[in-house]
C-alpha cells in the first residue's frame, strides 16, 4: 500500500513539473507544427492589429428606411441599364484636381436602348459648385456610338473615345465648355475602347480597344493606338502590346480590360475567366512593354507551360487526368491605377470555371476573392 501510495505521489510531481515548465506556444510555431494544405501554402497571412479596435456601439433605434438611403446629385437619365457591358466599366469620371469633375455615362431616351440610334455620351460637368444641366442627346448625335471614356489634362484640354465601329473621339481645348470636335480616327471592326492620357508632355492620348479575328490565329485582339501631339495624328495605329498578344493571351474578354497613364508609365491589364491575368507596363510611353503574371490560368495551353489555355479548344483539367476540373481564375472586370511612386496597382473580381467541353466556352460560378497589388 505504501508503495502503491509512493508511486502514485511521484507521478503526480511529475506531471506537476511538467506542466510548471510548459510554454505557450506561438500561433507561428503552431503553424509550423502543422502540414499546411496546398491552400494555406499559397494564402498571404494577414498582419496582426497593433492596436485593439475601437468597439461597435449599435445604435439605441435602428435606422430608417430614409436614414440608409445615400444622398446624392441625379446628374442625368438613361434608359441603358447594362453601363458596365462585359465587365470592367471604362473611366466615366475625370477629377481634374482643382475641384472640378466631367463625368459621362452610355445615354439613350430610347427604349430599344443599345440598339437606338440616339445612344451615345451623356456628358455633365461640375464647375466646383454646380453640376451642369443633364443633357437632352448625346455629345455625339446624331451619330451612335458607345461605350465612353473621358480623360484630359491642361495642355491638350478633354478628350473623350467611344466607338461607332470604328475608333471614335471627341475633343475641345477647354474642359466643361466650348464645342467638340468629333470623328473617326481609325476605321475598322473596333469596338469597346479604353483610353488614358499623359506622355512627359502631357500631350499623349494611349488606347486600347477590341477587335474581331485579325488572321494571327487568335479569336479577337486587342489592339494598340498611340498620338504623341493631342490626337492630330496617330504615330501606332493597330499595334499590338508584345505582353498581351494573341501568344500571351488566346481570347481577350469584351471589356476585359483597362488602362493607366502617369507620365511615359502606361499599364494595360488584361484577362478574362479562362486568362491569365496579364500586366503590361511600359515606362517608354508605350514604345517598350513588360509583361508580369498577376493570376496564372492552372491549365497551360496546347503548346505547354507559357502558351495560353484556349477554352474553345481544351477542358479545364488542371492533374491531367482527363476530367475537367474548376478553377479558380479572375472575372473579366479589372481596374488599375498608378500611384505617385510608379507602382501600378489592380484589383478584379473572383471567379471559379469549369470547362467540360472543349468545343464550347467555360460554365463560370460567382466567387468572393479579389486580387490586389
Amino acid at each position: 500500500m505504501k508503495k502503491q501510495l509512493l508511486l502514485a505521489s511521484a507521478v503526480l510531481l511529475c506531471g506537476s513539473i511538467v506542466a510548471q515548465n510548459a510554454k505557450k506556444l506561438t500561433r507561428e510555431q503552431v503553424q509550423a507544427r502543422v502540414p499546411a494544405t496546398v491552400a494555406l501554402k499559397k494564402a498571404q497571412l494577414v498582419k496582426p492589429r497593433t492596436t485593439e479596435a475601437a468597439p461597435y456601439k449599435q445604435s439605441s433605434q435602428p435606422a430608417s428606411s430614409a436614414q440608409r438611403v445615400a444622398v446624392g446629385t441625379a446628374l442625368g437619365t438613361t434608359i441603358y441599364d447594362l453601363q458596365s457591358n462585359y465587365g470592367g466599366c471604362d473611366r466615366r469620371l475625370k477629377n481634374w484636381n482643382d475641384g472640378t469633375f466631367s463625368a459621362t455615362w452610355t445615354m439613350t431616351q430610347d427604349p430599344a436602348g443599345g440598339s437606338s440610334p440616339d445612344r451615345g455620351t451623356g456628358y455633365v460637368y461640375f464647375d466646383g459648385t454646380n453640376w451642369s444641366p443633364a443633357p437632352t442627346a448625346s455629345i455625339q448625335a446624331p451619330t451612335k456610338t458607345g461605350w465612353t471614356n473621358i480623360d484630359g489634362n491642361s495642355t491638350i484640354g478633354e478628350i473623350n473615345v467611344a466607338h461607332n465601329s470604328n475608333l471614335w473621339m471627341d475633343k475641345r481645348a477647354t474642359k466643361g465648355s466650348g464645342a467638340w470636335t468629333s470623328g473617326v480616327q481609325a476605321s475598322g471592326s473596333f469596338t469597346w475602347p479604353r483610353m488614358a492620357t499623359g506622355g512627359a508632355n502631357n500631350t499623349s492620348i494611349h488606347t486600347i480597344i477590341h477587335n474581331g479575328a485579325d488572321g494571327d490565329g487568335s479569336l479577337t485582339t486587342l489592339l494598340y493606338f498611340r498620338s504623341q501631339d493631342g490626337g492630330a495624328t496617330w504615330d501606332i495605329q493597330s499595334g499590338r502590346i508584345s505582353a498581351a498578344d494573341s501568344s500571351n493571351v488566346a481570347d481577350p474578354t469584351a471589356d476585359g480590360y483597362a488602362i493607366a497613364c502617369k507620365g511615359d508609365v502606361v499599364a494595360v491589364v488584361c484577362g478574362g475567366f479562362a486568362n491569365d491575368l496579364v500586366l503590361a507596363k511600359s515606362t517608354d510611353n508605350g514604345n517598350t512593354w513588360t509583361k508580369t503574371i498577376i493570376n496564372q490560368f492552372p491549365v497551360a495551353g496546347a503548346g505547354g507551360a507559357g502558351t495560353p489555355y484556349n477554352a474553345f479548344a481544351q477542358i479545364s483539367d488542371i492533374d491531367g487526368d482527363g476530367i475537367a476540373d474548376t478553377c479558380n481564375t479572375m472575372d473579366s472586370s479589372p481596374s488599375i491605377v498608378i500611384d505617385a511612386n510608379n507602382i501600378v496597382h489592380v484589383v478584379c473580381g473572383g471567379m471559379r470555371v469549369l470547362d467540360d467541353d472543349p468545343v464550347a466556352a467555360a460554365s463560370y460560378f460567382q466567387n468572393r476573392w479579389v486580387i490586389l497589388l
